[in-house]
């Protein structure tokens, strides 16, 4: 029990799976490579959205770390795949509005190229422990799409 004394807990535990889909070699090279040292293991990279369902199929893992821009990657075709593999899109900031449907679609996090790696390990975290993680830079988006759906929603007609 010195483990869970010394607050190192994570260390009993097995490390998350993922799977990351990029089609940049450098983000396929340095992602596991940082992941690994927070006790996340990489099982597979792809460079394809077929070699994503692939991999995906064939390891099962926790999370997919996506960039939403590799061509035949489609969100809802992973969560058919692989329902208990949740997705985090690893996008950029200029795509920041292509992403306000994703959480719709089944995402379960974003985080943008842009931000620390240690961003990515929180939404890793954040995930596989039951919650939604949106990066920080795009909360404003996300606010202001769900508050003009709040808005069209409640409009009621005018009585006449």
């Amino acid at each position: 029990m010195a483990g869970l004394e010394s607050g190192r807990a994570d260390d009993r535990r097995d490390p998350v799976t993922c799977v990351v889909v990029d089609a940049r070699s450098e983000v396929l090279s340095t992602i596991p490579r940082v992941l690994a040292s927070h006790h996340i293991r990489v099982v597979a990279t792809a460079s394809t959205g077929d070699g994503a369902l692939a991999a995906i199929r064939r390891h099962e893992p926790a999370v997919a770390i996506c960039d939403p821009k590799v061509g035949g990657l489609s969100v809802l075709g992973l969560a058919r795949v692989a329902p208990a593999t949740r997705v985090i899109l690893y996008a950029s900031f200029r795509d920041r509005d292509d992403l306000t449907d994703a959480i719709a679609q089944g995402v379960w996090g974003i985080v943008l190229k842009e931000a620390p790696f240690s961003d990515l390990v929180r939404a890793i975290h954040t995930i596989t422990e039951g919650g939604i993680y949106i990066d920080p830079l795009l909360a404003g988006v996300y606010a202001a799409a769900y508050a003009q759906q709040l808005t069209t929603e409640t409009d009621l007609p005018e009585a006449g």
